[in-house]
C-alpha cells in the first residue's frame, strides 16, 4: 500500500478468486507522511502501489491456487491552515485494483472513500537552530466508494471493492524535530472501522513510522533524504458479528525515500520493503507482500507569516 507497518487477510476458496484482504493490501491504512513545511496551504496528488501474492495448497493433484493482487491508489490531497495551530486536511482517493489468479483475472476501479481530518499543533518550539512540532488530529472517512460490485453475478471480494461501505474514524499524532540539516519524524494513526449496512466490519488498524531525515539546501533546489521503519497492524474482520476466517495480522517494513523542493512545489518518491510479516492464515495458505512504491506532487499555495 497506502501510509507505514501493517495487515489483514481474506482468502476465498472454491470457484471464487483468491485475494488478500489486508489493511495494507487494500491500502486502507492512513499516513500523512513527512511534510516539514507547517506554515503553508497545499494541494497535490499522491500515488501508492502495493503488491501481494496469495497461495493455497490443498494437498491434492491440481489443488493449487494462487492470486497476484496489485492495489493502486491515486489521491487528491490538500491542507488549509485556518490558524497558526489549526489545520484542515482532505483526501479523495481513486483506486485501481488488479487481480490475476488461477481462478479469476479482473480489474476494478472507481472512487474510493474520501476522508477529512482536523489537525491541531500543540507544540511549536525553536531553540538554537532547532525546530520542534507536535500535532494531533482526528478525522472521518465517508462511505462514498462502491462496496457492492459484482463479478460473475457474485459479490466481489471485500478488499477489492473501491469502498468499505462504512463510516470510519481516525486518530493521528506526529512529532517533527529538526536541527540544522538533520531531523526525525515520529508518526502514528489509529483507524476505528464501523460496520457496513451489509453487516461486514473491517478490523481496526494501527500504524507507526519513525524516520530520520537529512536536508541538503541549494539555491534553487532543496533535497530531503529519509529512512526508517514502518509498522502496521490490523485486527480480524467480522461479518454479522462473527470473526471472518483468515483475517488480521501485522508487518514491519524498511522505509526510504527522497523529496525535492523547488519554487513552491515538492516532488517525492519512496519505497517500503518488508522485513517481517505475519498473517493469520491456516496451514494450507500463504500470503506475502512485496516492495511498495509511493510518490507525490505537492504545490504549496500560500505562505503565512507565523
Amino acid at each position: 500500500m497506502k501510509n507505514y507497518f501493517f495487515v489483514t487477510v481474506l482468502l476465498l476458496f472454491g470457484n471464487q478468486a483468491l485475494a488478500c484482504d489486508i489493511c495494507g493490501c487494500s491500502l486502507g491504512a492512513f499516513s500523512q507522511g513527512i511534510i516539514p513545511d507547517y506554515t503553508s496551504h497545499f494541494i497535490g496528488v499522491r500515488y501508492n502501489l502495493a503488491h501481494f501474492r496469495a497461495e493455497i495448497d490443498h494437498g491434492t493433484i491440481g489443488g493449487f491456487e494462487f492470486s497476484e493482487d496489485k492495489y493502486n491508489r491515486i489521491e487528491l490531497v490538500g491542507r488549509y491552515n485556518a490558524t497558526e495551530k489549526l489545520k484542515f486536511n482532505f483526501y479523495v482517493p481513486f483506486v485501481i485494483n488488479q487481480m490475476k489468479g488461477s481462478e479469476q483475472t479482473t480489474t476494478k476501479s472507481g472512487l474510493g472513500d474520501p476522508m477529512f481530518l482536523v489537525n491541531y499543533k500543540f507544540l511549536k518550539k525553536e531553540v538554537e537552530l532547532s525546530q520542534h512540532y507536535l500535532t494531533a488530529g482526528a478525522g472521518i472517512k465517508f462511505p462514498l466508494g462502491k462496496s457492492d460490485l459484482l463479478e460473475n453475478e457474485e459479490l466481489l471480494n471485500r478488499n477489492f471493492q473501491p469502498g468499505s461501505g462504512s463510516f470510519d474514524f481516525i486518530l493521528t499524532t506526529s512529532y517533527y524535530f529538526r536541527k540544522k540539516k538533520m531531523g526525525y519524524t515520529l508518526e502514528s494513526s489509529y483507524k476505528m472501522n464501523t460496520t457496513s449496512n451489509s453487516g461486514y466490519r473491517f478490523g481496526n488498524q494501527f500504524n507507526f513510522s519513525a524516520n530520520m531525515n537529512y536536508r541538503l539546501e541549494r539555491p534553487k533546489l532543496n533535497w530531503l533524504i529519509y529512512g526508517g521503519v514502518y509498522f502496521e497492524q490490523a485486527s480480524r474482520h467480522t461479518e454479522n458479528e462473527s470473526f471472518v476466517f483468515n483475517t488480521g495480522g501485522y508487518g514491519i517494513y524498511a522505509n526510504a525515500g527522497v523529496q525535492f523542493y523547488f519554487s513552491k512545489m515538492r516532488l517525492s518518491t519512496g519505497i517500503q520493503h518488508p522485513i517481517y510479516q505475519y498473517f493469520n492464515t491456516d496451514n494450507m495458505t500463504s500470503l506475502n507482500s512485496s516492495l511498495r512504491i509511493n510518490a507525490d506532487l505537492i504545490i504549496f499555495i500560500r505562505k503565512k507569516n507565523n
